[in-house]
């Protein structure tokens, strides 16, 4: 018996082939199981940046080196909001996902407990022009700061209905720290959408909690190793 189960696991193994490719839009990953390929592809962003409130609500930050994301209801010039694009054009139309996977790098050490929400950007923010009040010239948000339900985004920001993946931080996570987020089925569902488009995603910080994180951005000195990348695997 124990040898004829080793036959069968030594055939298996036998059918697996693996390679890596890269590209300029990522790199790839190839993994075949008995002639039923699956790829990997990280992909990085080059699209970034977060809203202000307060003071700061006509004032873009397109060119900062970190995306930051807060919430503190009593003063909206701390008060901030994060958005990513990633280019999917790289995904050939009709695959299947199977996986996807967000990460982001802190630029500094996180100063209190908090949770962050990763949703689906319902509009088509423009990098050098987007303020807490417009998402493009002439263009306004729904609601202030990306926080129109259902008209900027899918879900409830303050919630976890609709939202795409989430990540929660302590005093624990320092400078340089790798997070990976928790990602749901809508997150397939939204990369399955939108294959050779863009990933459009909108950061919101639990109501009120008031931890300053701050992700590194695509236009950080490292910016090719630790800004924002989105892990697919699809065949």
């Amino acid at each position: 018996m124990k040898k004829y189960i080793f036959t069968i696991l030594m055939v298996f193994l036998s059918t697996l082939s693996y390679s890596d490719v890269e590209f300029n839009s990522g790199v790839f990953n190839n993994l075949v199981i008995g002639g039923v390929g699956s790829t990997e592809v990280t992909l990085t962003t080059s699209v970034d940046t977060y809203l202000n409130g307060g003071s700061n609500a006509s004032t873009n930050y397109g060119t900062s080196a970190g995306i930051i994301v807060k919430d503190r209801t009593s003063n909206g010039d701390v008060t901030r909001t994060g958005l990513v694009k990633f280019d999917l054009s790289s995904i050939p139309g009709g695959s299947t996902i199977n996986s996807v996977t967000l990460t982001v790098v802190l630029s500094q050490g996180v100063d209190a407990t908090n949770k962050v929400r990763v949703f689906e950007g319902l509009r088509n923010w423009v990098e050098a022009e987007a303020t807490w009040n417009i998402y493009s010239t002439g263009n306004s948000w729904t609601t202030a700061g990306a926080r129109g339900d259902t008209t900027d985004i899918t879900g409830d920001w303050e919630t976890d209905a609709n939202m795409l993946a989430s990540s929660s931080t302590t005093t624990a996570d320092l400078t340089d720290a790798l997070l990976t987020f928790t990602s749901t089925s809508d997150f397939i569902d939204h990369i399955t959408a939108n294959i050779g488009g863009t990933a459009n995603l909108v950061f919101h910080q639990n109501t009120n909690e008031n931890a300053t994180v701050v992700y590194k951005s695509s236009d950080h000195g490292d910016a090719a190793t630790d800004s924002p990348k989105l892990i697919i695997t699809y065949q």
